[in-house]
């Protein structure tokens, strides 16, 4: 059976395709790694918005006990009753 080569040109687009191919896999792992460590933070942020969010609701009540109902002016500290 005898040999056959491809042209020049055919062999260097193939090896030019398998390049972008390689960057590209390349870049979609670092892409899928920046993803993961992503959703790590948003979890951590998360449990840290559900800390803010029972201590904003503690004081609330805590408020709501001594003043009554109301609002407060958070720049003046005032207590407007309803």
């Amino acid at each position: 059976m005898e040999q056959q080569f491809l042209t020049p040109e055919e062999l260097t687009e193939i090896k030019s395709l398998n390049l972008q191919r390689n960057k590209l896999t390349e870049l979609f792992g670092s892409l899928e790694f920046d993803l993961q460590l992503i959703k790590i933070e948003k979890l951590k942020v998360v449990e840290e918005l559900k800390i803010v969010s029972e201590a904003t609701d503690k004081m609330s009540l805590n408020l709501q006990e001594k003043y009554g109902e109301g609002n407060v002016n958070v720049e003046t500290g005032e207590f407007i009753k309803r």
